[in-house]
């Protein structure tokens, strides 16, 4: 069972699917969604936030589409192929599993519309509709399609271990733990390496993670949080992930060490005094740390 077979589409379908390209999300556009290791499923974007997107899955097997589930056919399809949208499952899905662009379905009113109808008997769907189920019970495809989603929207970078994430600045402080006390037990300088540690702008290594949690008796859950920042929310963006792939290849490491380590870098850069927004410095700063990191 696949959300996608290549093998069930014509040629030309199959070309468009794999000639997309990284570029800024919109709602309205179908895009693959992969991980590191392979192509996961197409999506249709309805909402773009900082970090995620919201999208309504994509089948191309029309046939096991069931209402409210709507059939695209191949002359309004972006693949030139009947494909199956699923807006009964809208999911959260994490920026960074964003692949390529594929083409573009709707606008965002009528993704939005889209997205709306298998909830709201007022709202009808701008495509046709599936096959209307006979019973309560889903097939075992919807089971799978539904399922596949739930996980990719657990897929979450950076998460709270090492390596992507910093201490809980008031977990530290309510386990009586200060910056000279973290500079004294990490033997590291307490005006600078400590205090950023402290204030959760850095990135503290397995070992550091390990004393303190010792220290203070404190759990990861409790102890960790995934670090945020403009550099993180950048690194997210399809845009960026040439980087990615670029550093994985010449360091030879998994694509997640890649981003945690251009992360890491980009995090410490020196600030852009040119750069007209946070934005804008986190790119400056990204850029600084990849050609950095490539020549080294």
């Amino acid at each position: 069972m696949k959300l996608l077979d290549r093998s069930q589409l014509p040629s030309e379908a199959v070309r468009i699917i794999d000639s997309g390209t990284p570029t800024v999300p919109k709602a309205g556009d179908v895009w693959m969604l992969a991980d590191e290791v392979q192509d996961l499923a197409l999506g249709l974007i309805t909402r773009v936030h900082d970090s995620f997107v919201s999208i309504l899955p994509i089948t191309c097997d029309a046939a096991e589409a069931r209402e409210p589930a709507s059939i695209v056919r191949a002359a309004d399809s972006p693949i030139n192929a009947d494909i199956a949208v699923w807006s009964p499952a809208p999911t959260g899905i994490g920026m960074h599993l964003l692949d390529r662009r594929v083409g573009n379905l709707c606008s965002e009113s009528e993704a939005l519309r889209l997205e709306r109808s298998a909830f709201d008997d007022d709202v009808d769907s701008p495509f046709e509709m599936g096959a209307e189920m006979e019973s309560d019970d889903t097939t075992p495809f919807i089971d799978f399609l539904l399922s596949s989603f739930r996980k990719f929207c657990f897929d979450s970078w950076p998460s709270a271990t090492a390596g992507e994430a910093v201490f809980k600045t008031k977990a530290l402080m309510d386990a009586e733990m200060t910056t000279k006390k973290i500079g004294e037990k990490l033997n590291i300088p307490a005006r600078g390496d400590a205090g950023d540690l402290f204030r959760g702008d850095a990135l503290p290594t397995s070992e550091q993670i390990s004393v303190i949690r010792e220290i203070t008796g404190l759990t990861d859950s409790q102890l960790l949080r995934p670090v945020s920042s403009e550099v993180v929310t950048e690194l997210m963006q399809p845009t960026q992930r040439s980087k990615i792939v670029s550093l994985a290849d010449r360091r030879e490491l998994k694509q997640r060490d890649a981003r945690n380590l251009l992360m890491k870098n980009a995090l410490i850069a020196a600030r852009s005094s040119k750069a007209s927004d946070e934005r804008e410095a986190a790119r400056n700063r990204i850029d600084e740390a990849f050609s950095r990191l490539m020549q080294e």
